[in-house]
């Protein structure tokens, strides 16, 4: 007597495949959507309406807590990495921790630099308030093994910010365009103790 075969289920349908666009690096994403755009100019309006959506979520205390994890981030094993005698020259303690901090801030100062470029002065005001919020929270670290090389890092960075508020994302001021003004007690909410001597720097700008 045969046994009976059971019956043979259906073969398991193939996963689809994952969309191509899925799998675009972003410079190639940003390729295509200009190439779109060339193709069809109607889209701009939309695409203009949808980048800027998404470049308006800023929010003040995220960016202050960026600037703080990220100088929090900078360690001592860093700080002896960088400094020290190299096939460069010498570099001094104190100018690797100034080195490391400012590129542990340089993602903050570059979104300020692009938000000013771009005329989105609402996002600008609200990236340079944060930083400033965030530079002010950690200028005592007394525990912090790298900032003691560079305490006056913290206040410099704050300036340097400014400045680029004041001259529209520029490192310095164009010719004939006005500087822009700091807003009225932003440095008396933010950054009460280094007021004074920032406030004179911005009057002198004027």
């Amino acid at each position: 007597m045969t046994t009976p075969q059971k019956p043979r289920g259906r073969p398991s349908a193939r996963k689809p495949r994952k969309s191509l666009l899925d799998g675009l690096t972003d410079a190639e994403s940003a390729s295509v959507l200009r190439h779109l755009l060339h193709a069809h100019p109607q889209l701009r309006e939309e695409c203009e309406a949808l980048a800027r959506d998404l470049l308006s979520r800023v929010d003040q205390d995220e960016v202050a807590r960026d600037v703080v994890s990220a100088v929090n981030a900078v360690r001592l094993g860093d700080l002896q990495d960088r400094a020290g005698r190299h096939s460069r020259g010498y570099t001094s303690p104190t100018e690797a921790a100034r080195e490391l901090f400012q590129e542990a801030i340089e993602p903050t100062q570059d979104a300020l630099i692009r938000y000013l470029r771009l005329g989105l002065d609402a996002q600008a005001l609200a990236t340079l308030r944060g930083a400033l919020a965030g530079l002010y929270a950690i200028r005592d670290r007394k525990d912090h093994e790298v900032l003691s090389w560079a305490s006056d890092f913290p206040s410099d960075a704050a300036f340097c910010l400014l400045r680029l508020w004041a001259c529209d994302g520029e490192p310095k001021p164009k010719e004939g365009i006005p500087m822009r003004p700091i807003p009225d007690g932003l440095l008396d909410e933010l950054v009460p103790a280094w007021s004074p001597y920032l406030g004179d720097t911005v009057r002198r700008w004027k």
